[in-house]
Order: C-alpha cells, then sequence, then structure tokens
C-alpha cells in the first residue's frame, strides 16, 4: 500500500493530487505493477480523479481498476478504460 496526499500551492500548476503523489511514491519504492486504487475524498459522493491523474495513471497502469469512496455512504467501482476511454498506452508509429 502507498498513500499520498494533496499538496496544494497558491500557483495551480505547482499542486500535487494525492494520485500522482502516491503513485511518484509507489514507484520511488520500486513498485513496477499496480492493481487497484482507492480514492477516498472528504466529499458526499465519490470524486474521481482529476484529468491529468487520469492520463498518467493510464499510461503506467491501463489496467488499473479504480475504487472511489467518500463522508458519504456510495462507493463507485470503476476502472481506468472507463475513466479515460480513449487513452494508449503507448502510440503507433506510422
Amino acid at each position: 500500500m502507498h498513500v499520498g496526499c494533496n499538496v496544494e500551492c497558491a500557483s495551480i500548476g505547482l499542486s500535487l493530487c494525492a494520485e500522482r503523489a502516491a503513485l511518484g511514491l509507489a514507484l520511488a519504492r520500486g513498485a513496477r505493477s499496480f492493481r487497484r486504487l482507492w480514492i477516498y475524498t472528504p466529499t458526499a459522493k465519490p470524486t474521481p480523479p482529476c484529468g491529468g491523474c487520469r492520463e498518467l495513471l493510464s499510461k503506467i497502469a491501463p489496467e488499473l481498476r479504480v475504487i472511489l469512496v467518500c463522508d458519504g455512504p456510495a462507493v463507485k467501482r470503476t476502472e481506468m478504460t472507463r475513466l479515460l476511454p480513449a487513452a494508449h498506452p503507448g502510440r503507433r508509429r506510422r
């Protein structure tokens, strides 16, 4: 298990999402394959990752299962292929 948290900055572009923080930690620790990502948000409804996190996660773990939990009773289970359906793990050369 690798844990991350949001690191916020007044300059939005310099902020770091918890998903990317956890992924960076996992990679630094030598992890190379990922099966599940649990995302907790202190909200009434489950919140999916932002577009930047979706892009990075789809490149590193395209088959990743994502479980979204929150302060409310709802739990959403999905997959990276549903969160970023047109993503390509690698570019084809023509």
